[in-house]
């Protein structure tokens, strides 16, 4: 089923000084019903987070949070994948992260926790990131996600040092528990 994706385009690079964020990469790609955004934040500790979003709601507080029935969804969730790969080909050290955001509709807004897209995006990280080469952490409560190479050396300090990094960073991470 996630199996099909679409060409995607890298559109700029660029290093930020003074926030959290070190590098972005932008990259965009077309449906067959619209244009989406990719947008890679790399943060200190080697951590990329990819986060996407149709580019029609590029100025919407909730670009993150809607569903578009278009019937696209795995070729769009593997056209990220597909970047992510792609990146920690170039970079194998790195880690990612992602918080699987909750869905925001005009009836309703689903709870933070185990989110739907976290559901999801939990199976195909199993699938994609074998247990073999990659660490798995995941906390339901915030619907967020890790995954660090399993060559990394101490483990567990860096998967500390990365909580905190992200919790003094997005407060409403603070409850993430080891």
């Amino acid at each position: 089923m996630f199996d099909a994706s679409f060409p995607y385009n890298l559109i700029q690079k660029k290093s930020i000084v003074g926030k959290d964020i070190i590098r972005e990469f932008v990259y965009d790609f077309h449906s067959s019903k619209r244009r989406y955004i990719v947008l890679i934040e790399e943060y200190e500790l080697n951590v990329f987070v990819p986060k996407f979003f149709p580019s029609s709601l590029k100025d919407s507080p909730n670009k993150y949070n809607v569903l578009l029935n278009d019937f696209e969804a795995p070729r769009v969730v593997r056209t990220c994948i597909n970047i992510v790969l792609g990146l920690l080909a170039q970079h194998p050290n790195h880690s990612f992260a992602f918080v699987g955001a909750n869905t925001i509709t005009k009836k309703s807004v689903e709870q933070k926790y185990f989110t739907q897209r976290f559901r999801i995006y939990r199976i195909l990280m199993l699938n994609f990131f074998t247990t073999n080469n990659w660490m798995h952490f995941e906390d339901f409560t915030t619907s967020t996600y890790l995954l660090f190479p399993i060559s990394k050396e101490n483990k567990e300090q860096y998967l500390r040092d990365v909580i905190e990094m992200f919790a003094k960073i997005y407060p409403d991470l603070e409850s993430i528990d080891i």
